[in-house]
């Protein structure tokens, strides 16, 4: 098993998508010096965020997305170093949702990146990337409310710094 698990829980739209692109583009020599990402492919971590996330989703997605999760911590339990895992979704989880997953990665270390940038710029990005992924929310009534859902992505759910480190922080210490 590894000693220590990093895993990157966002906040979406702070370069995160160029941060999981670097760590895929070069696995292989992470792997070299002891850090092991995880996964047959980058969407591996998507859809294990959505099994830890408890999205009824994943239910009737293909048995490969289901199985994401269960291969990124076999993968994890078979190798030696540092894992890292990054999606910025894991950031909308509960509290008991981010300690069943600290749980899940026993007995290594876990710790928690984030990445954060000013709110205004969070949110002018995130609402069109709102709009990409189906919402009709016009601009002036876009997260005017915090989900408690965690399938709520595109809100201040995962959009507030604060309220992602509360709910983290209740599974790893700071």
């Amino acid at each position: 098993m590894v000693d220590r698990v990093y895993v990157h829980v966002g906040l979406p739209k702070t370069a995160t998508s160029y941060l999981q692109t670097i760590l895929w583009s070069n696995r292989e020599e992470l792997r070299r010096r002891g850090v092991v990402v995880p996964g047959i492919e980058r969407r591996d971590h998507l859809w294990a965020s959505r099994t830890v996330r408890e999205d009824p989703a994943q239910h009737s997605a293909p048995a490969h997305h289901r199985g994401a999760w269960e291969r990124v911590r076999r993968e994890l339990a078979d190798a030696d170093g540092v894992g890292l895992v990054s999606h910025e979704f894991f950031g909308a989880a509960t509290r008991a949702q981010a300690r069943s997953m600290v749980t899940a990665l026993a007995p290594a270390e876990v710790h928690v990146v984030v990445t954060a940038r000013e709110p205004l710029g969070l949110f002018t990005a995130s609402w069109p990337e709102s709009l990409k992924n189906g919402s009709t929310t016009p601009m002036a009534d876009y997260a005017r409310q915090v989900s408690r859902s965690s399938t709520a992505i595109w809100n201040w759910r995962t959009l507030d710094l604060r309220l992602v480190l509360e709910r983290w922080s209740a599974a790893v210490p700071p």
